[in-house]
């Protein structure tokens, strides 16, 4: 199960943001939301932010 702050992260993707801007728009590092994402990937079982939106839709 996804957290709260890495279901908001997965929006932001879907949203069409870039790390850069989902940092800035959560006041976290780039390094954070990397790390989100790789736990991201890990949880849906995926190994792109493409595969992760996809698979997270309902």
């Amino acid at each position: 199960m996804l957290s709260e702050l890495e279901q908001e992260i997965l929006m932001e993707i879907a949203n069409g943001l870039c790390n850069k801007g989902i940092a800035k728009k959560h006041h976290i590092s780039q390094r954070s939301v990397e790390t989100h994402l790789s736990c991201i990937f890990n949880k849906l079982h995926v190994s792109s932010r493409i595969e992760a939106v996809e698979k997270a839709k309902p």
